[in-house]
């Protein structure tokens, strides 16, 4: 399943497991810890915000609107960053 179809977050903000191990795939630099809850009302947090240039540098910064959509999935703008 592509990642763009996916859950990457819980419905209260956090990653999900699949997210987890994507993130390990794609070459972060930083880990991504569980308690760190990466968005609220589908905008990143000011953690997630901080650790996305650390594990990912040579990648575009988060978009400013909603990262994630209420199913738990990647906005579009947000697939783009991370594709």
């Amino acid at each position: 399943m592509s990642d763009a179809l996916s859950e990457m977050f819980t419905p209260d903000g956090f990653a999900t497991p699949l997210l987890f191990a994507r993130w390990r795939a794609k070459g972060a630099t930083q880990p991504l810890q569980p308690a760190l809850r990466c968005h609220e009302a589908g905008q990143a947090t000011d953690e997630f915000r901080r650790l996305w240039p650390r594990a990912f540098p040579t990648k575009q910064p988060l978009p400013q609107g909603r990262i994630a959509a209420p199913d738990g999935r990647f906005t579009l703008e947000m697939f783009k960053v991370w594709a």
